[in-house]
């Protein structure tokens, strides 16, 4: 596994557009060539989010107290060519298989964002530097830099393309996941699964408020996030999660 989960660590999309305008379709074909090339579509658009809009996101507060960490946020919404089914299909709903986890676990927020039309959707990338003695939350504290991805996306009203019943019947189907409740979040629903690969292992979970759904993974090289920390991790992401949905 790579320093990042791999579906999650890229936010961008097959042929959208910078917030500033850039075009990063393929090339116009000059005239005196008879070979047409069609445009990459454009599915969404994405840019860095500053820090006075990053601040209702999670960030350094998924890892335990006094463990520092730092996250970059990323904003990605609608292209132009997001309503055309042939162009932006539904893709993780044709490829999905429990044995390739960025289908369902993990998946990447643009191929997210086109196959369930969602309206906004918003990705944080965190990461803590490796550390030696216990913390207030963990005294198992030691170990390799902590990761975590936090995508969380804005449903259309009535969810019409189904991503939350397809991601429960998902991690119902791949890792048997029971609905439950972060810590003080009663009215958050949380699901959570075990994500095995070469790199180890990557605890996994989507959590559902209103019209609003969040995908988290948790990851480090060679480690598992402890219970305690992976317990502060849903609290932590379902409490901006409600308050988003606020």
């Amino acid at each position: 596994m790579t320093r990042w989960v791999a579906v999650v660590s890229s936010v961008l999309l097959a042929g959208c557009t910078t917030a500033k305008g850039t075009d990063l379709s393929l090339p116009t074909t000059p005239a005196s060539d008879m070979t047409a090339v069609r445009e990459l579509p454009e599915c969404g658009i994405k840019r860095l989010l500053p820090q006075d809009q990053a601040g209702a996101l999670p960030g350094a507060d998924m890892f335990p107290p006094r463990l520092a960490g730092k996250g970059q946020a990323t904003q990605i919404l609608p292209g132009r060519d997001a309503e055309d089914r042939t162009r932006c299909g539904a893709a993780l709903k044709e490829s999905f298989g429990c044995e390739d986890q960025t289908t369902w676990g993990a998946p990447d927020p643009g191929e997210f964002m086109k196959t369930f039309r969602v309206a906004r959707a918003r990705a944080v990338l965190g990461a803590s530097p490796a550390v030696s003695g216990p913390t207030v939350v963990s005294p198992e504290a030691d170990g390799p830099e902590r990761r975590f991805s936090y995508a969380e996306y804005v449903l259309p009203p009535g969810d019409p393309e189904g991503a939350v019943d397809f991601l429960r019947g998902a991690f119902t189907q791949c890792a048997g996941a029971d609905p439950q409740s972060p810590v003080g979040e009663p009215d958050v629903e949380l699901r959570t699964a075990v994500l095995t690969h070469a790199g180890g292992i990557t605890d996994a979970a989507m959590l559902v408020h209103r019209q609003r759904l969040a995908m988290v993974t948790l990851t480090a090289d060679g480690y598992r996030w402890s219970p305690l920390e992976r317990a502060h991790a849903w609290t932590v992401a379902a409490r901006h999660l409600r308050s988003a949905s606020n």
